[in-house]
């Protein structure tokens, strides 16, 4: 247990769409294939929603998923856990969960489970405790089970639980306890403020209690294959009702534990369509209802931006498409962050910060990437940083290195550090395949040519460079971070001075080997400072804050790792459709339950 730091406290999730319908025995619609009929029909038909995605779905486990992006999309509607992130936004709200109490220690969560909720499969029946144990047992006991999901639980998050003389879980000894059928009790070894952030990940999804044996203690009803295709049952919006031939049906499961809007879709048709062009044509001929538009297609001259939420999503308009039509669309900054590395022990600090000054990342942003990213100014993206997107900008217009190339400036950092001419620096600049890095790289080296720096690009395959990564035998390079989960500390612990020691067997942190400054000690301090303030609390939340910005402060003074962009999400869809938007999760984070066809003066995906 942890130490004592205040009352109890008690957190009631409020459903977004209200108090559950009392439809609650039956399984799922009975409705009909809507193949042949136009997506959104209005001639009495059932309303289904049409989907392609670009390559078969591999897995319909929830665990398995987790690294799969078209599998996720697929698992986010028959599946759902504790807790989730509402429309792939930030926030947490209870899924499964209908409430929960964090005792005074904020190591015990005592959470209690919404009697509405129930499995696809009568068989199965409602929701219970046994359930919860059982599929957090198998998210870090099963054989099927990648790495990440036990390290999130048992590192991260850290439930209690026994290890062997190795150091490994021993099976059975997870602190997740069912305290009567409705009820569970989740321990800590210490407080950890991002508990429910890490449960919202797709990979707990609960699952019936021994649908399948591949953990000890249970026989499983169905082998592991079946499981993961044509018996993947959950408790999600949605179940599964056939797949192959290159189509994934899914119908609405009416006992859903949540009410939806009166002309919610009855269904989803995903269609297999791994050729970009195809998807595109099927999209401008109304075939699909939403849709990316490929970068080989996408023209941002036709974007015609409406509004920007306090989220930073911009909705608006685009087109005219090739058939003449003019679509809704949203874009969203991701919870990703490229940028360019260096280690500190073979490239100089004015050399750094030469790159910088030669780096412009909103012209980046505009020229490689068809301005679908954000420049980037943190490391942390806009949704996570310390008082979200408003912080990030009014903080990023203290970046010191400008938003725009400023050679002159780059020049004379390396004239004031001893360089000229006759004495210039070789720097090599190595990316992974990829033609954008390409480009950066060639930009760079043109520029800062004027700057005393020969900079070279190499390219290298993705495993070597994070190989050589490891070893500390890089000099400048590229790469990028996606969230582990929704908090600036996953992003922040990369610069966390000690952990970037490329002598360390397992780096937990960059290749940066970043130490022996007043900016690192600065840096390290305020990570130790995050970490010695895991509680919930108010309190720790304004000390992490501070910390975090400390910490990219830090980073700017030594300019260790130069942020590029963070991606955008983008979608867009037919005026037919009343799809909201997504968050900064992304497409594959929502679940496509608020989604209405032929809606009358609807929001048209504007948000909530």
């Amino acid at each position: 247990m942890g130490p004592n730091v205040g009352k109890p406290t008690r957190r009631s999730f409020l459903k977004r769409t209200g108090i559950a319908s009392a439809t609650a025995l039956a399984g799922v619609t009975g409705t009909a294939s809507a193949e042949g009929k136009q997506p959104g029909n209005s001639g009495g038909g059932p309303r289904r929603l049409t989907i392609d995605l670009a390559s078969e779905v591999q897995t319909l486990d929830p665990l398995v998923s987790l690294f799969d992006e078209v599998s996720g999309r697929v698992v986010e509607q028959l599946h759902e856990g504790l807790f989730e992130h509402p429309d792939g936004e930030t926030d947490v709200v209870g899924g499964i969960a209908a409430d929960y109490v964090l005792d005074e220690s904020q190591t015990v969560y005592t959470i209690t489970l919404d009697d509405r909720a129930r499995f696809h499969d009568p068989q199965f029946g409602a929701v219970t405790a046994e359930d919860v144990v059982y599929s957090f047992e198998r998210a870090v006991a099963s054989p099927h089970s990648p790495g990440v999901p036990p390290w999130l639980l048992l590192q991260v998050v850290g439930i209690e639980h026994d290890r062997n003389e190795d150091g490994n879980y021993v099976p059975g000894s997870l602190g997740v306890r069912a305290v009567d059928e409705k009820t569970v009790e989740i321990e800590l070894e210490s407080p950890f403020y991002g508990t429910l952030e890490v449960l919202s990940r797709r990979a707990f999804a609960i699952l019936p209690a021994g649908i399948v044996g591949d953990v000890p203690g249970y026989d499983g009803v169905f082998d592991y294959e079946t499981f993961a295709s044509s018996r993947s049952i959950g408790a999600g919006p949605f179940a599964l009702r056939e797949w192959g031939d290159g189509v994934l049906r899914l119908d609405r499961f009416r006992p859903y534990h949540r009410n939806r809007p009166a002309r919610e879709v009855h269904g989803i048709d995903y269609h297999i369509v791994p050729d970009a062009d195809d998807r595109y044509e099927r999209a401008v001929s109304g075939q699909v209802d939403v849709f990316p538009i490929p970068d080989s297609e996408y023209d941002p001259s036709l974007l015609d931006p409406k509004r920007i939420d306090d989220r930073g999503r911009e909705f608006g308009e685009y087109g005219p498409l090739p058939s003449g039509e003019t679509v809704e669309y949203v874009s969203a900054t991701s919870l990703t962050s490229f940028y360019v590395g260096f280690n500190t022990e073979q490239v100089p600090r004015p050399v750094r910060r030469a790159l910088a000054w030669g780096l412009d990342q909103d012209a980046v942003s505009a020229d490689l990437f068809q301005g679908r990213s954000r420049p980037a100014y943190h490391f942390t993206p806009p949704n996570l940083y310390p008082g979200g997107p408003a912080a990030y900008d009014d903080h990023a217009a203290g970046y010191p290195y400008g938003t725009d190339a400023r050679v002159e400036r780059a020049r004379q950092v390396m004239e004031d550090a001893g360089y000229d001419d006759s004495n210039r620096y070789e720097l090599r600049f190595t990316t992974y395949p990829n033609d954008n890095w390409a480009q950066l790289g060639q930009r760079l080296s043109q520029r800062l040519a004027d700057a005393h720096i020969d900079l070279t690009v190499e390219e290298v395959r993705f495993g070597e460079l994070l190989s050589r990564g490891r070893q500390g035998d890089l000099e400048a390079f590229v790469l990028g971070w996606i969230a582990d989960w929704a908090d600036a500390s996953n992003f922040l612990k990369l610069l966390n001075p000690p952990y970037t020691d490329t002598s360390q067997e397992n780096i937990p942190g960059g290749y940066f080997d970043w130490g022996g400054t007043s900016a690192a000690e600065q840096a390290a301090d305020a990570w130790e400072t995050i970490q010695t303030n895991q509680g919930s609390t108010a309190s720790a939340r304004q000390v992490r804050a501070r910390a975090a910005v400390t910490i990219e402060e830090a980073n700017w003074t030594d300019a260790v790792l130069l942020p590029i962009h963070h991606p955008e999400h983008q979608r867009f869809w037919h005026d037919r459709v009343d799809v909201p938007a997504f968050g900064a999760l992304g497409a594959p984070s929502q679940a496509l339950t608020d989604v209405t066809l032929n809606p009358k003066g609807g929001s048209n995906g504007q948000g909530r």
